[in-house]
């Protein structure tokens, strides 16, 4: 009777649901535009233009993701996984500039991050009937849950400059800009004057 109890109520127990996994973090496509340099951007097929906008809208919205988004993925304020989208000398750069590219140091006091806008325009330069080279520029604003309590206003703001390399988009130099505002004032310091 015992055993009958066991199995019974083994049986009944409400199955225990997971989170779904949150999904990465994407822009919203702004303009795209191709541009030519001894070619004809008009005779890019749709498949060929959306190749090409697929392709980096894959590096920045990863880039996005990794660096601002999900906290799985800024590895204590290492953001690793950002860099695998630089060419090897701009790699090296922005790992100097890695406060500047991410949420930067600002990541260990945040529990989460929601991004509220995201905006990605990008402009293809084409050399016969391929493009090569693009600039990206991105708007991103979000909000975090800082641990401590209280909220942090994320802006960034970015240009990307990509080249095609051995069939990927790769980041070879951007110019960012970013704040992260936690609506705390500085306390001022009084002006010292002489008389």
């Amino acid at each position: 009777m015992g055993a009958y109890l066991f199995l019974r109520n083994r049986e009944e127990a409400p199955p225990t649901r997971r989170a779904a996994p949150a999904k990465p973090f994407a822009f919203t496509r702004g303009q795209t535009h191709f541009f030519s340099v001894g070619g004809s951007a008009a005779k890019l097929t749709p498949e060929q233009k959306e190749a090409a906008r697929a392709g980096v809208d894959i590096v920045l919205n990863d880039v996005y993701d990794a660096g601002f988004v999900t906290k799985s993925r800024w590895e204590k304020g290492a953001f690793t996984s950002v860099f695998q989208h630089f060419a090897r000398p701009a790699a090296e750069r922005a790992q100097e500039d890695l406060a500047e590219l991410t949420l930067g140091a600002e990541a260990e006091r945040l529990q989460s991050v929601k991004p509220e806008n995201g905006v990605l325009e990008v402009a293809f330069l084409m050399s016969k009937q391929e493009p090569v080279a693009a600039i990206a520029e991105t708007e991103f604003l979000a909000s975090g849950k800082l641990s401590g309590g209280g909220n942090l206003a994320v802006s960034h703001q970015g240009k990307f400059f990509l080249r095609l390399i051995d069939g990927a988009w790769r980041i070879v130099g951007y110019e960012v800009d970013g704040t992260l505002d936690s609506g705390i004032a500085a306390t001022p310091t009084p002006a010292v004057t002489t008389p």
